[in-house]
């Protein structure tokens, strides 16, 4: 017995050993580039859930997935659909929205420095996305898009020209707007109407960054187009921005300009050769957003999104309301503010209106949040506003419970969505009452 219990002494000891010798060569074997690498990388990210409810009767328990059994096609005659104007809170009940991935190398300080960064959104949130680009986004399949997203992907590197001109090549987020992709950096948990409809996702091109001093700073880009990954033209698009903070950083503001082509016509959800009012001429598009920040106290945060777009469309000719070679505009304003009432507690509140000349944002053909949204509206006058209250508790560690209630109204020349029938976004009546949870988890 003796000499049994020191063979299986002697068995485990040697078994330990081995191990440890195995997990030092295997040490030993990876590469002192990759070690380095993986010790500057950083990882972070969020996971996000929430659940939402329509007052309206006609949406209740319907979702962009089973909305074809109201009306027997999508958005079918019924008029039954799901939360319309919305980007990430469109469908009803519960919602994984997303889990966000963050691998970055920050540059750091060096002269010539270099990194990386990587975004990768999974869930519903990723399908919205991926249908908003429409066809030119790589992970674009139709209806029922995947739920992978590629918000960014580039290279950083620093040339030593004067402060230092910080690069990026790949794919990098917009410059302009208020509200962001990733829902932790918002005051509220919906987006609002401007980011949704009318403010571009993100480019692919090149992207220069210079910083005069701690007040000033300044972007410009040459860029594919407005959320296109590949480009559909022979001509580049070009973005710019310049911002400015006081010293004390209690006031902050940025203008951002965009003009370039667009993908305006979607072959996904549009006629190549449309023949409609709203046809398209050669994309020409500009688009300018300035947004601001005020601290009055240490408690109260208080901002303002105010932008003005047009796009070049074709017409039916001189006899159609939309003549050839028209031009749509659009314009919007949004007024934010928040008050932090506790170390837990926050209160959170938006008001926007946009107005749109010929309904060129909304109409289906253009790729968009909610492509088969169509307004029907025949190059009329679109003018949509919500007003969104949210309360904030930050009573877990790393975590964001977010309750929230949201009223939206649309109109056509100032006559509700409801005539004529069958016009879009709010069949059968022109407005729309939702209430959210929301919770996010960030790491």
């Amino acid at each position: 017995m003796n000499r049994r219990k020191l063979l299986f002494t002697g068995l485990c000891s040697a078994a330990v050993v081995g191990l440890s010798t195995v997990g030092a060569s295997a040490e030993d074997k990876i590469a002192p580039k990759t070690l380095e690498f993986l010790e500057a990388t950083t990882i972070s990210g969020y996971v996000e859930a929430s659940y939402v409810a329509n007052v309206k009767a006609d949406v209740a328990n319907v979702n962009d997935q089973n909305d074809e059994k109201a009306g027997g096609t999508a958005f079918g005659s019924s008029g039954a659909g799901v939360n319309h104007l919305r980007a990430f809170d469109n469908n009803i009940g519960f919602t994984m929205n997303a889990v966000k991935l963050v691998l970055e190398k920050p540059l750091g300080e060096g002269d010539w420095a270099a990194g990386y960064r990587a975004d990768l959104l999974f869930g519903e949130d990723a399908n919205q996305l991926n249908r908003a680009e429409g066809t030119g986004n790589p992970n674009f399949n139709g209806g029922g898009a995947v739920g992978t997203y590629i918000e960014q992907g580039y290279v950083a590197f620093r040339v030593p020209v004067g402060n230092g001109i910080d690069f990026k090549a790949g794919r990098f987020v917009a410059l302009s707007g208020y509200e962001v992709i990733e829902s932790p950096a918002n005051l509220n948990f919906s987006r609002g109407l401007l980011f949704t409809w009318a403010t571009p996702l993100a480019h692919t091109g090149l992207l220069g960054s210079y910083r005069f001093n701690d007040n000033i700073d300044a972007q410009i880009g040459v860029v594919n187009g407005w959320n296109t990954w590949i480009d559909d033209t022979s001509a580049p698009a070009f973005i710019a921005r310049v911002g400015a903070k006081n010293s004390s950083g209690t006031m902050s503001f940025g203008v951002s300009t965009y003009y370039g082509q667009a993908r305006v016509l979607d072959p996904a959800y549009g006629d190549a050769n449309d023949t409609g009012p709203l046809k398209l001429a050669n994309g020409e598009r500009w688009f300018v957003d300035g947004v601001a920040n005020f601290k009055p106290t240490e408690k109260v945060l208080l901002g303002l999104e105010a932008l003005v777009g047009s796009q070049r469309l074709g017409g039916d000719g001189p006899g159609s309301e939309v003549a050839n070679n028209a031009h749509d505009q659009w314009w919007g304003v949004a007024g934010y503010g928040k008050v932090q009432v506790t170390d837990q507690v926050s209160l959170a509140g938006r008001g926007e209106l946009l107005n749109d000349k010929h309904g060129f944002l909304f109409d289906d053909d253009h790729a968009s949040f909610d492509p088969t949204y169509d307004t029907d509206v025949s190059g009329d006058r679109v003018k949509v506003w919500e007003v969104t209250g949210t309360v904030n508790f930050d009573v877990w560690k790393n975590m964001l419970l977010r309750l929230e209630g949201r009223y939206d109204q649309a109109s056509i020349h100032g006559v509700g969505l409801s005539v004529p029938a069958g016009a879009r976004p709010f069949t059968p009546n022109n407005n729309q009452l939702t209430f959210a949870a929301d919770v996010v988890y960030s790491f």
